[in-house]
This record gives C-alpha cells, structure tokens and sequence, in this order.
C-alpha cells in the first residue's frame, strides 16, 4: 500500500524541517510540501529549496484557513497516485510508531502530544489532534478549510509511552513564536497575542498555557531532537 504525504509549510517552522523530513521519509512514498510566496499576514516568505517535490503557491486574498485549505488541496492534487494521503502542517511530526496504522482501512485522526515552549515541557489532558490519514478518494473540506473524510473517522489514542504525533504549535524560538501570531488565522480571535507571547516567553518554565486556560503542563521525556 502506497502512502502520500502533504504538508502544508511555512518557514516560521524551518527549525523543524530536518526532523520532520526525515521522519516522512521513512515510511512515505511520495511527498509533496505547498508553501507560499508570503505569509498569510502579507510578509514575504524566503524561497528555499525543500529537497523534495513541491508547491509554490502566491500570496492569499483570504484568511489564514481558507489559504490552507487552498494549500492542501493543491497538494493532493499534485500528489502521484497513493493508496493513502496523511496531512501534515510543518509543526506536526510523527512518530515512528504511526507507521502501526499506514494500513488502516477507515480514515483516522491522531491525537497529539502538544509541547510548550520546550520539547520537553507538554500540555496535560489535551484534546488536540494533529494530522489526517485516509484514501485521497475520501477528503472533502468543510467550512473552515479543514481536511475531512467523507466517512466515518476516529481518533486513534497513543498509549502513554508511544505518541504518535508531536505537535509543536507552542514550542518554538520567541521569534518564530512571535512571527506566527502576526501571520496566523486566529490574529484577530483574541487581544495582543504578541504582547502574550513575549510575557509568556519571559516567564520562568514550566510557563503557564494562556491559550487553554487552566491546561496543566508537565515535563516529559524529550523525543524529539531538534
């Protein structure tokens, strides 16, 4: 059974491209990464070569999801014929141990460590999940942009010692931290998200998760080295 992988770029994350590449690699037939010549705030994104087949799309008129929703679809579209697509955004990285479901016949969601602002430090209890693995025949999208499956999906659940995916949406460098809340599609959901992040950033660790109010955070084995 071939797989596909889409992923979905922005440089805000290049500090986690080596990682990410070589994790896909490892079990993907086919890759295709879509990025674009600016980001969805309008600042220009660097043009650099990914080492594998790729989208280069222009800048968006729309909101940040209706610009990722424009992305994956463009990466499906792109993609050589797989048996199986799983979508990923540049901070979501799976673990070897995704490779237990490559073959599984129903779409499926994985839930995700979350980390914050360390590799080491994640989000207690949440409900997050981080990619979308199903047959290329199956994505629909729906209002928001997001990839869905036109059957019924579910979320496989790590077991505590083998995550199956690392979502680093909250653990990056203060200024990468800072460029995605300028450019992401929720700017205008909350106050100043920048003036947060550089409070949060400036706090001793573990921090405290402003995002989820009330989400613990706990240390944990770092997996990822990055």
């Amino acid at each position: 059974m071939r797989t596909g992988v889409v992923i979905v770029y922005s440089s805000i994350d290049d500090f986690l491209w080596g990682a990410l590449s070589a994790r896909v690699q490892k079990f993907a037939d086919e890759v295709i990464v879509v990025s674009r010549t600016h980001l969805f705030g309008g600042e220009p994104e660097p043009t650099v070569d990914m080492g594998v087949p790729s989208v280069l799309m222009g800048k968006s008129d729309g909101p940040g999801w209706k610009a990722v929703q424009e992305m994956r679809r463009a990466g499906l579209e792109s993609l050589p014929p797989v048996d199986r697509v799983l979508f990923l955004d540049s901070d979501e990285l799976p673990d070897q141990t995704i490779t237990e479901h490559l073959d599984n016949p129903s779409p499926v969601y994985f839930a995700a460590e979350v980390y914050w602002r360390e590799p080491w430090i994640r989000q207690v209890q949440n409900n997050e999940v981080a990619g979308l693995l199903c047959k290329p025949d199956e994505v629909v999208w729906n209002r928001r942009g997001e990839r869905e499956a036109m059957t019924s999906k579910r979320i496989v659940r790590p077991r505590p010692d083998k995550p199956f995916m690392h979502h680093f949406a909250w653990c990056k460098p203060l200024d990468a931290m800072v460029k995605k809340v300028q450019n992401w599609g929720h700017s205008g959901d909350r106050g100043d998200w920048v003036a947060m992040v550089k409070e949060e950033w400036a706090r001793p660790l573990p921090g405290n998760c402003f995002v989820h109010k009330g989400r613990l955070l706990e240390e944990c084995e770092q997996r990822i080295k990055i």
